[in-house]
């Protein structure tokens, strides 16, 4: 008798387990995101909408070389998305300030935005050529974690592979 319990146990496991899968694949499919990334606050994302300064984007997986980077050291797992604030768009002056260690957009400091020349486990970080000013479909994307991986280190992004991104539900 034991065994049958089992046996239906695990068949109703299987199914939990198949629904979660395809739901999750559902959600996906239509723009949710989880982010478990300090970078922003942590929970569910919903990747819609237009990119706009001081909104949140969300870089498409591959389609950059910085997104790359950080899933080859394992900032980012493969398929977890890169999701960060616009600061600045077309026009903005980027630029860093050493003494104050942190980058400024038209003279305005951005909290949280020292640039690291080595990441946590020692290994080099790149370093965004500064000041910079965006051309027109370009932005400035920033974290908001002082160790976060963003345009400090691989510098403005394209439009093109952003989308906007809205917070659904978020735990932190």
């Amino acid at each position: 008798m034991a065994t049958k319990h089992r046996q239906k146990f695990a068949v109703a496991f299987v199914l939990f387990v198949s629904c979660v899968i395809a739901l999750s694949f559902g959600a996906y499919s239509v723009g949710y995101r989880i982010n478990i990334s300090p970078s922003v606050p942590t929970g569910i994302w919903k990747a819609e909408g237009a990119v706009e300064k001081n909104g949140y984007a969300v870089v498409a997986a591959n389609e950059h070389h910085g997104y790359r980077l950080a899933v080859e050291r394992g900032y980012l797992h493969n398929l977890m998305p890169m999701l960060k604030r616009i600061v600045a768009t077309a026009g903005d002056v980027v630029s860093y300030d050493v003494e104050e260690r942190a980058v400024t957009v038209n003279g305005a400091y951005i909290l949280m935005t020292e640039i690291y020349s080595q990441d946590t486990e020692g290994k080099p970080l790149p370093s965004a050529n500064f000041p910079v000013r965006l051309n027109k479909g370009e932005v400035w994307l920033s974290s908001e974690h002082i160790r976060g991986y963003d345009s400090r280190y691989f510098g403005a992004v394209s439009q093109n592979i952003l989308q906007g991104a809205k917070p659904v539900w978020l735990w932190n």
